[in-house]
């Protein structure tokens, strides 16, 4: 295991085995998984996208949290204890190249051959901050500019009200992306790699992307017995 691991071929190798084997990290946000006690297929129907739970978590603004009889730490300990007072999460992106011929060519060309480079290192606040009250949010740092901003922001407002057979849920949600507090999860704010495609053109170029972190807004929502979404929302750029 230790040879495997000198070579950027064996260190992602030992790093996609990881992932594969490890459930706390099969999650797609550990910190909604361990608040909520349910697998990411409860929530997810493919990468992302959300199911009729997942739409139900985030209208109730990320605050349904599991039963729990002993004291809460303040930060996350262990995959299956009690969810932390806390919600934090982090994501990590590597990459390593290996080119096996260079003859010829320009050694500047390939500056990080047989190395391993950071694309992307993320944290998240995401859960549940009071009774009605939880966020999503994302603070990204750029391994390859050396560049950190403020990421995808949601932070959202939720309440029940019943009277006769009505059910109805409604909420405030404040972000930073007109796309962001979609409840299916599938507009561009959270095409992959859930950032902003700065290099390489990429189809998020223009559009709705350039209002990326640029822009504040605030919206009303509503679900009345489980059947429609109505919603509105403003957004000013800068």
């Amino acid at each position: 295991m230790e040879r495997l691991c000198r070579t950027p071929r064996g260190l992602c190798a030992t790093l996609a085995a990881g992932l594969l084997l490890s459930p706390a990290l099969a999650q797609a946000v550990p910190s909604f998984a361990r608040q909520t006690g349910l697998e990411c297929g409860n929530c997810h129907l493919s990468w992302l996208e959300l199911s009729s739970v997942g739409r139900e978590f985030k209208l109730g603004g990320y605050t349904l949290m599991k039963e729990v009889k002993e004291e809460r730490p303040w930060l996350p300990m262990q995959s299956d204890g009690p969810p932390p007072k806390l919600p934090l999460a982090a994501m990590l992106q590597l990459s390593a190249t290996n080119t096996n011929s260079t003859a010829g060519a320009d050694p500047s060309n390939f500056p990080r051959n047989n190395s391993v480079a950071l694309q992307q290192f993320s944290l998240f606040y995401a859960g549940r901050i009071a009774e009605h009250v939880g966020a999503f949010a994302q603070w990204t740092y750029d391994g390859i500019a050396h560049h950190s901003s403020i990421d995808n922001v949601d932070i959202r407002y939720a309440n029940h009200f019943k009277r006769e057979g009505t059910d109805l849920t409604y909420g405030l949600t404040v972000n930073n992306n007109p796309t962001v507090s979609d409840i299916y999860s599938t507009t561009p704010a959270w095409g992959f790699p859930l950032r902003f495609l700065e290099r390489g053109g990429g189809s998020e170029r223009g559009g709705v992307a350039r209002w990326r972190s640029r822009a504040a807004g605030r919206g009303i929502r509503c679900l009345l017995t489980q059947v429609s979404v109505r919603k509105g929302q403003l957004h000013i750029g800068t």
